[in-house]
């Protein structure tokens, strides 16, 4: 869009055209969500839980497969992505035939999945439009999607320190920029960043 009024201005400075009503064009604001990401221990809940459905186990191991290894993007080049021990659990347990669930089932079912291991907290989602924020408190559960599981193997790989280009060499990201809006900062992740840096003992000199 930038290139394209550049373009326009020049065309106008130099009396290609007389028209400049796309001067007046502005661009739409971005809306930027807050978004959830899980921890390695919510991780581990989810694989201990012994569900009685065997519909909602299956939404969980694919969820879980798509959180420890990164989900396969068909639409982006072929990437080789190692496996982890869960992962080839997974694939074990189904004979190497991991479920396919219709992306819009699987966002339906994941939430069941949260609502039984009592993930029901209430969390706040904001919404940021321009200036503008809008507060809206909702069951954790209810935040849960099948983008989730990427935003999560994104942020857990962050938090252990992977570079960025080793990411996205997984996630098959181009773009740092975007790669980045996948990674999400919680409080406690600040609190333990300050306190390794803050936390030492010091020794000062009493005047």
């Amino acid at each position: 869009l930038g290139l394209f009024k550049t373009f326009m201005f020049w065309a106008k400075k130099n009396k290609y055209t007389f028209n400049d009503t796309f001067t007046e064009f502005k661009k739409v604001e971005r809306v930027i969500t807050n978004q959830v990401a899980l921890t390695i221990e919510d991780i581990e809940k989810l694989l201990n839980h012994d569900f009685k459905s065997k519909k909602l186990e299956k939404v969980r191991d694919v969820f879980v497969f798509a959180c420890v290894k990164e989900d396969k993007d068909t639409n982006k080049a072929a990437r080789n992505i190692p496996l982890t021990a869960i992962s080839k659990f997974l694939l074990s347990k189904y004979d190497y035939e991991l479920p396919l669930i219709a992306n819009q089932k699987q966002n339906e079912y994941i939430k069941d999945v949260f609502e039984e291991l009592e993930y029901t907290h209430k969390i706040q989602k904001v919404t940021t439009k321009g200036k503008e924020n809008i507060k809206e408190d909702l069951f954790f559960y209810d935040r849960i999607s099948t983008h989730t599981a990427r935003r999560t193997f994104i942020t857990l790989m962050k938090r252990q320190g992977k570079s960025d280009k080793l990411i996205a060499s997984i996630t098959g990201h181009t773009d740092m920029k975007t790669l980045n809006q996948y990674y999400q900062v919680d409080s406690e992740q600040k609190k333990e960043a300050m306190d390794e840096v803050f936390n030492v003992e010091l020794k000062l000199k009493v005047v």
